[in-house]
């Protein structure tokens, strides 16, 4: 997916976590399942939902590495792309990156 693509799906999962996301996409109650963890849980169908409120997604394809952190309440994303999938090299220093952008 293009960069620019992404950014539209992060525009909507933030519109959906606030519950302002297009129903003729994804009805409310999508949305909810989407973003809402089992009981005693912080993993959401592919989003980490961290005790800040925070929406985070990582993922590879191999040859990339990309990572999302939103939090939606704040109006706030953070997206970083590297050319370089081995996480164990990448996943510490582009998590520290996306953190300098969390609301205080």
């Amino acid at each position: 997916m293009a960069m620019p693509d992404y950014a539209v799906w992060l525009n909507a999962v933030m519109a959906g976590a606030r519950g302002e996301g297009d129903t003729d996409f994804l009805s409310a109650e999508s949305w909810q399942i989407l973003l809402t963890p089992p009981e005693g849980e912080s993993y959401a169908m592919g989003w980490g939902i961290g005790s800040d409120g925070s929406l985070q997604h990582a993922g590879s394809n191999t040859m990339w590495f990309v990572q999302a952190a939103l939090w939606p309440e704040a109006d706030r994303a953070a997206v970083a792309g590297v050319n370089e999938a081995r996480m164990s090299r990448v996943a510490a220093p582009v998590g520290e990156i996306m953190m300098r952008y969390a609301p205080e």
